[in-house]
């Protein structure tokens, strides 16, 4: 009569073994988030002087997920990077750098060059 009691138990192990494996299987899948980190080429054509470029630094120190990578005034090339956002569409960055440069920059003086994706797939193994 004891091995009876002893599959039920093993049985109900089993189940309660398997249940945990899956919440702990559908936690690390349901917490996998794409984050972006983004890289955008932009030229202004009006406006980029030494005092702007300094306000747009001081405008920029403010947030941290956005920061200039390189500017050079002679032709008005800026490149920025924006770390950990789940932004994917052009659109919504361009909106967003706009946004940022506004009282500083004219919107019309910004063209821009080249926004260029880099996915980060987090929540994963490795």
């Amino acid at each position: 009569m004891k091995h009876p009691m002893r599959l039920v138990s093993i049985g109900i192990f089993s189940i309660f073994l398997l249940l945990g494996l899956y919440v702990v299987a559908n936690q690390q899948g349901g917490s996998a988030a794409t984050e972006n980190t983004i890289f955008i080429t932009t030229k202004i054509t009006d406006g980029l002087t030494d005092k702007s470029l300094r306000e747009i630094e001081q405008s920029l120190q403010k947030k941290t997920d956005l920061n200039i990578e390189y500017a050079c005034l002679e032709s008005g090339i800026m490149v920025y990077r924006l770390l950990h956002t789940e932004l994917q569409a052009k659109g919504d960055v361009q909106a967003l750098i706009l946004n940022r440069l506004a009282g500083i920059i004219a919107p019309k003086a910004v063209k821009f060059l080249d926004i260029h994706f880099v996915t980060v797939q987090s929540g994963g193994n490795c």
